[in-house]
């Protein structure tokens, strides 16, 4: 490996465990956001080992608030990469249907990336499936008001 690959992958690996830290340590969100502004793909970078992006951790660690700004400052070329998968096939619809409290994040997701409501993860389930799992009944019932 070159001198440049290996100094790609330690600023990646250093920008995503401050990620990582600001998210799940610190819970520091206006961290969050400045570090999601210097990486190409914004919120929607794999920092994870299970291929999870900064949206889907927000997402299922019940962070609406913080999904609901990241969602906002989204880049318009960036809307073709809602629909990543983690390992589990989740995509960010799934993490977030397993919360009642998630319902405008729910909806801002399904008005930019209409798709998401029917991809199914590596069980074949979907986010309705998942909210109906969870017993999450107001997203369930949102996510069932929607048109596949």
């Amino acid at each position: 490996m070159s001198s440049i690959g290996i100094e790609e992958t330690d600023a990646k690996n250093k920008i995503n465990s401050e990620l990582y830290s600001a998210l799940m340590i610190k819970q520091d969100e206006q961290k969050v956001i400045e570090l999601c502004r210097k990486v190409p793909d914004h919120s929607l970078c794999v920092f994870t080992i299970y291929d999870d992006t900064v949206l889907h951790v927000a997402a299922y660690t019940k962070k609406s608030d913080l999904v609901m700004k990241l969602l906002d400052e989204l880049p318009d070329q960036s809307l073709d990469k809602m629909t990543r998968q983690n390992k589990a096939g989740n995509t960010i619809l799934h993490e977030t249907a397993s919360s009642n409290h998630a319902l405008p994040v729910a909806d801002k997701l399904f008005r930019k990336a209409p798709g998401l409501l029917g991809m199914r993860n590596n069980n074949g389930g979907t986010a309705l499936l998942r909210a109906a799992h969870n017993g999450k009944i107001e997203i369930f019932n949102f996510l069932a008001g929607k048109n596949f």
